[in-house]
């Protein structure tokens, strides 16, 4: 007796002597036996997908179980079924099986499919898997079940993978980096790279294992290039080099710039190590809202940069119209901006720091409001036109440094220090704008000054121009002046002093050392 797959069930020598009723009562167990609730064990199946592809259909619509997708695994299976009218779909390894006959298996609930319907299995290199299934839902859902799966090189390339969305139970974790010269796309080892793709979402949970990770920066978790209106929200831990890194479509020449991003979620690293949370090198019309934590340390024997960088290399590289929010704690600077020729622009920036000092250099007609606990130092501005910084720090020891490595033009700054140590900001070249200080609660041990007013770094002399000062400083025993300017190569032309609220001093000559703009107006001492 065989089944409908051709399968020997039961087998009887000679059927011509065989007893009738005894062959009726053997025929109604097997009836019997196939209804019980653990029937299915007598219907035949396909052990693996090889086997699957050599299996012809006969029946539109006909049924065949798959055990497992690999030998000896227990995993990727399921029911398939004959798909008689479709004679072009390829064999994408996930859904549809091409047998040797040019026939087409296709999975039940194809909607459904996740990684390990792929062939992927658990804590091992499945990026083979990862690509099938990458590409055969390409426009759908990319599901990642529980569990941990190890890809690297993942690519989603061109507008055919338009409207992708990603959804992450399970962790993938960054294949091993061979050697500094195993690179998988622009110079780089990335996990996911994403490009030329637009409308791609979801949320991605990857680990960049970085203790396995050579030492070195360029390695990252995801890579976006070019494409645009991407919206992800990431759960990354343990990061070499950045969590994710997003440039135009070609990382290594002019080409398309990514253009509509948004980034939500956190970038984390159980100790401090890495290059960057997240590494912007070019961009439009982005939002990043995000948590990072213990990224920026000694990568490849340099100081990384940490938590979220903006730093295009090239003057074809422009970082334009975002807005970021931010936590970060302990990520060296936590938030930098590096720019070329000023070419980040527009870039509304609100974070809130811990045990990071900011640095804010070659950028224009910024709004930047940063809060900087628990810091050497509190910051730096330099090299910017237009725009608003507003800087509160605590527990510092040294404040902000405005003006002082390169010229801050036209721009509105405020600092205000509370638990300061030795100032709350220190000036060098400044050029318009205008510039306030506020002061509170000088710790003792320090040079106590709560405006520095110092030669630049590079040692020459400097006219600040044009700014418009004030501030506010009460007096307490520990303080030692207000604003003190002892080097003597800086002057000031058509500067203007008023607001400066410097109460309970005793007079202005205890509270302010040396020049302090051209015209004090409206102040109080």
């Amino acid at each position: 007796v065989y089944d409908s797959y051709g399968t020997l069930q039961f087998y009887y020598k000679d059927i011509a002597k065989y007893d009738p009723d005894q062959l009726r009562t053997e025929f109604e167990q097997f009836i019997v036996n196939l209804a019980a609730k653990d029937g299915f064990k007598y219907i035949g199946s396909c052990k693996n997908v090889t086997e699957l592809r050599a299996t012809e259909p006969t029946t539109d619509k006909q049924l065949i179980n798959l055990l497992q997708y690999n030998d000896n695994t227990g995993y990727g299976g399921g029911f398939l079924f004959y798909d008689s009218a479709d004679i072009s779909s390829p064999d994408d390894g996930v859904i549809i099986f091409v047998t040797s006959g040019g026939k087409r298996w296709k999975r039940v609930n194809s909607d459904k499919v996740n990684l390990i319907d792929a062939g992927a299995i658990k804590s091992t290199d499945a990026t083979d898997p990862l690509t099938r299934l990458v590409n055969a839902c390409k426009g759908g859902v990319v599901r990642i079940p529980r569990g941990e799966f190890i890809a690297s090189g993942i690519i989603l390339s061109g507008s055919t993978y338009n409207n992708t969305r990603f959804e992450c139970e399970g962790t993938i974790l960054l294949k091993q980096r061979a050697s500094s010269s195993d690179n998988n796309f622009g110079g780089g080892y990335v996990g996911i790279i994403i490009k030329d793709a637009f409308n791609i979402s979801g949320n991605i949970k990857m680990n960049g294992r970085r203790t396995l990770q050579p030492n070195e920066e360029h390695i990252y978790c995801i890579g976006i290039a070019g494409g645009g209106d991407i919206n992800l929200n990431v759960d990354i831990q343990e990061v070499r080099g950045d969590g994710i890194y997003v440039s135009q479509s070609d990382w290594l020449s002019n080409s398309t710039i990514t253009n509509g991003l948004i980034l939500t979620g956190s970038v984390e690293n159980s100790a401090l190590d890495g290059r960057n949370a997240v590494s912007i090198i070019s961009a439009n019309d982005f939002h990043v809202r995000m948590r990072y934590r213990n990224v920026g340390g000694v990568v490849g024997g340099n100081q990384q940069p940490g938590g979220i960088d903006f730093e295009p290399n090239f003057d074809y590289q422009t970082i334009t119209n975002g807005i970021v929010d931010v936590t970060a704690s302990s990520c060296n600077y936590g938030v930098c901006i590096f720019g070329k020729s000023y070419n980040v622009k527009n870039v509304s920036i609100i974070a809130t720091l811990s045990a990071c000092n900011p640095y804010l250099s070659r950028w224009r007609d910024c709004n930047i409001d940063i809060g900087v606990d628990n810091s050497t130092l509190a910051g730096n501005i330099d090299t910017c036109i237009g725009g608003s910084v507003v800087i509160r720090h605590s527990n510092c020891t040294n404040g902000v440094d405005v003006g002082w490595r390169g010229e801050v033009t036209n721009c509105d700054v405020k600092i205000v220090g509370d638990l300061w140590t030795n100032y709350v900001c220190r000036t060098g070249k400044i050029k318009g704008g205008s510039l306030r200080w506020e002061a509170y609660n000088c710790v003792s041990g320090g040079t106590g000054i709560a405006l520095r007013i110092d030669t630049p770094q590079d040692g020459s002399a400097y006219t600040i121009t044009g700014t418009d000062f004030s501030g506010r400083v009460p007096y307490d025993s520990v303080v030692q002046y207000a604003a003190r300017n002892a080097g003597g190569l800086i002057t000031f032309s058509q500067c203007g002093l008023s607001n400066l609220n410097l109460a309970t001093w005793t007079n202005w000559g205890a509270a302010v050392s040396g020049q302090l703009a051209n015209v004090r107006d409206g102040n109080t001492v």
